[in-house]
């Protein structure tokens, strides 16, 4: 029987989103996105300007970003649309308040959507992660994955993996919102800002760090299965 060509697990998803390839390209990408608008917020303050004007400015700053983004790679996604969205809806209470810690708050408010989300996705048993890493990688989507050489209790066991990682996320990430508000009405609008931005993107990418320590090494077992089910080498996941 002819054997398939090696499959690339970073081979990029056409019609998928233009999301990171690799775990550094993503705390990379992860750091870029999260400083301008701090380094904005600290910059407008050193001005004397009052904090909710400071963090309008950040607001701004980050569609700004996301707006020279999608001109850059011409390419529009409805994630981008999303946070501009709630950049709007946040500069609006910013404007209408003129109250920093309740802007704070205002902007928890996608994050936590997003975070809670999954964990629904989860006890659904129909895990958002899933998804995503079949976008990510288009030869691990659900269609692919008997090419790879998986049994059914192989593709039955990956979607169990993910059901428990939406779980897992959702309850370590979820925290975090609340943990949040606490220093938001805790400490200094400065001080809170900075914890919350540092705590919040280093939470997030231990997550993430995480979640794809699990997923490869479910991967390469799998694979690894496979090929000595086929006498052959496993191919190495990227």
């Amino acid at each position: 029987m002819a054997q398939q060509p090696p499959a690339r697990d970073d081979e990029p998803e056409k019609a998928g989103i233009d999301a990171p390839r690799s775990l550094k390209e993503y705390i990379k990408t992860t750091v870029i996105n999260t400083l301008p608008p701090l380094v904005v917020y600290y910059a407008i303050r050193a001005f004397g300007v009052t904090p909710y004007l400071a963090l309008a400015g950040a607001i701004i700053a980050a569609v700004g970003q996301g707006a020279l983004a999608m001109v850059r790679k011409r390419k529009f996604e409805p994630l981008n649309a999303l946070v501009i969205l709630a950049a709007g809806a946040s500069l609006t209470i910013a404007f209408t308040t003129k109250n920093p810690r309740v802007v704070q708050v205002t902007e928890l408010v996608p994050v936590s959507l997003m975070v809670w989300s999954c964990t629904v996705s989860g006890l659904l048993r129909k895990p958002a992660s899933k998804q995503v890493t079949g976008v990510i990688a288009a030869k691990l989507a659900d269609g692919a994955l008997p090419e790879r050489g998986w049994t059914p209790q192989d593709i039955q066991d990956w979607h169990k993996l993910h059901t428990r990682l939406c779980l897992w996320l959702g309850l370590l990430c979820g925290l975090f919102p609340a943990f949040a508000v606490y220093l938001i009405f805790t400490f200094p609008v400065d001080v809170s800002q900075f914890l919350i931005t540092s705590i919040g993107t280093a939470d997030l990418i231990l997550c993430i760090a995480s979640a794809v320590a699990l997923l490869r090494r479910f991967v390469q077992q799998r694979d690894q299965a496979a090929a000595e089910r086929e006498g052959q080498p496993a191919e190495q996941v990227a």
